[in-house]
């Protein structure tokens, strides 16, 4: 003998239904929780990839205020990698301002070049006629990884 269930089959069948739509809900939410955490990581990478290029145009920067007599040494056209100068500098007295400059700036792209994706260094050295001194822009350019889009900083030093 077969038991009869109380609740007729449309009922059990809407039930189901309605399953059904608060799992494909849930799926639809989940998939725009997915979507604001991948943003949210490519935000940080983006960040962090800025605040790099920040600290490395500041740091040649604190090393051109450091040599001014070297400061026309420094200038660098884009796209150009420059290689190991010969002289190390590694004992005081041992290299002029020019020399010094070069370890400067060749350790300097290095790690630009370790830090950012595809970057570009750029140091323009301009004279200033009023006096014996230098304004020295710094520019950095590189490609934000996976989405193909240049982002770039600049800083301008007087020595």
């Amino acid at each position: 003998m077969r038991m009869q269930s109380s609740a007729p089959q449309a009922e059990r069948a809407f039930t189901l239904l309605e399953v059904l739509v608060a799992l494909a809900i849930l799926a639809i939410g989940m998939l725009g929780v997915i979507a604001a955490l991948v943003e949210g990581l490519r935000a940080s990478r983006d960040a962090s990839l800025q605040s790099a290029a920040v600290t490395l145009a500041a740091d040649l920067a604190d090393s051109i205020r450091a040599n001014p007599a070297g400061a026309a040494a420094y200038a660098l056209e884009a796209g150009t990698v420059l290689e190991t100068p010969p002289a190390t500098c590694s004992v005081v007295g041992e290299c002029g301002a020019i020399e010094i400059a070069a370890v400067d700036l060749h350790g300097w792209q290095q790690r630009v070049l370790e830090a950012l994706p595809e970057a570009v260094t750029i140091v323009t050295v301009t004279a200033v006629t009023d006096a014996v001194a230098h304004l020295c822009t710094i520019s950095i350019r590189w490609t934000q990884t996976g989405r193909g889009v240049t982002s770039s900083f600049a800083i301008t030093v007087r020595t």
